[in-house]
């Protein structure tokens, strides 16, 4: 069972009409028994998880899902047995005919920070080292052939955030289009997932990055603005907010990029501007909805969130609300980040809606933010 692209929108086969897709990333190591229960009691609506991940050329630890053994298409079999746990689990309240419009969707995900370039040169990245990128087509070759077999996969997430920053945008799309070709191979009917590098920054996303198969979902984080979503009580941040350019877009003024676009604010990095559900909309606008328009392709936001730091008082939920009216508004698929997270103590400073405390303390739930969301997502 998998979904249709048509152009910009994912159209559900069953009705065949298109369907909006909004939900939360989770984490693979945390994933337990009971978590879709959970999910379907604090988020309803939610139809979609972004699954993290294949941990592949990660780390440099022995949990890393890479191996040098080609017998085993150098991915360790213990690292598919746990994302099979973990997609099971999540499909596991599914039914073929989604008689109660309650189906969840799965996105599989594969990061791999030095693979992407995180690391280099001090370790080589497949845009850089052949041996490891043909390494890491063998590997998704193999995840291709086996989850072609399981029901409710959205889409293959190529690579979680290409790191790279020396590279040309031409080189990452390339190591896409080889990718998604061989993948379609294997598996045409799953859809490959690809964003920008560096870091799926939403304004790095054009057409330069377009690839050969339309069966594609082009996608971004929205981590925006960086210095509100994660301020506290001290910073005095509010949404909205006017600020200097250099604020809100820290490292990408054009005096900081040398007038290399896309670059904001030329001539003045000090210049006020007022973040507000208007800039960000018309921000998206001129980015990934322009080439949702343009290339009529599906956009979907695979990250966005707000630290629990952020004060009410200074707009917190006024920004989650606008977030996610604006998705509603302009036909951007989402997934928020995080939905479950374990702490140490109740000192909850994180991002996610769920907080599980160690050593038998108390499950805290955002009961706010989820109904936010997922009170918007019935629209």
């Amino acid at each position: 069972i998998r979904l249709k692209i048509d152009g910009s929108n994912i159209v559900d086969p069953v009705t065949n009409n298109p369907i909006a897709l909004h939900g939360f990333n989770w984490i693979l190591h945390d994933v337990e028994q009971g978590d879709t229960e959970t999910y379907r009691q604090y988020a309803p609506n939610a139809n979609l998880i972004r699954m993290i991940g294949i941990l592949w050329d990660d780390s440099l630890g022995s949990s890393d899902c890479m191996t040098n053994n080609a017998s085993e298409s150098y991915i360790k079999p213990s690292c598919i047995e746990t994302m099979d746990k973990a997609i099971n689990i999540a499909i596991s309240n599914n039914s073929a005919s989604n008689d109660n419009k309650d189906n969840i969707w799965v996105i599989l995900t594969m990061r791999g920070q030095y693979a992407a370039g995180g690391h280099y040169p001090a370790y080589p990245d497949v845009f850089h080292n052949e041996t490891l990128k043909n390494m890491f087509y063998t590997m998704w070759q193999y995840l291709a052939k086996h989850y072609s077999t399981f029901d409710y996969i959205l889409t293959y997430e190529i690579m979680s955030e290409p790191r790279t920053k020396i590279v040309q945008q031409t080189v990452v799309r390339d190591m896409y289009n080889d990718a998604c070709s061989l993948i379609h191979d294997i598996d045409p009917d799953t859809p490959c997932m690809i964003g920008p590098a560096p870091y799926y920054k939403s304004w790095m996303l054009n057409e330069t990055l377009l690839i050969n198969s339309t069966n594609t979902i082009y996608t971004v984080d929205f981590f925006f603005p960086a210095n509100y979503i994660g301020s506290n009580s001290t910073d005095n941040d509010t949404y909205p907010g006017t600020y200097p350019c250099y604020w809100v877009f820290p490292g990408w003024t054009c005096s900081s990029t040398g007038n290399t676009q896309p670059c904001f604010c030329p001539g003045n990095r000090n210049e006020m501007v007022t973040v507000n559900k208007t800039m960000m909309t018309n921000l998206l606008k001129e980015y990934p909805l322009k080439l949702k328009q343009e290339a009529s392709v599906p956009i979907l936001v695979n990250q966005w969130d707000i630290a629990r730091t952020v004060p009410v008082s200074n707009g917190a939920y006024v920004y989650v609300q606008d977030i996610v009216d604006i998705f509603n508004e302009q036909g951007i698929h989402s997934t928020y980040w995080v939905w479950k997270e374990e702490t140490g103590t109740t000192e909850w400073d994180g991002t996610a809606v769920v907080d599980y405390v160690k050593n038998g303390g108390p499950v805290m739930i955002d009961y706010q933010k989820i109904a936010i969301m997922n009170n918007s997502w019935t629209q």
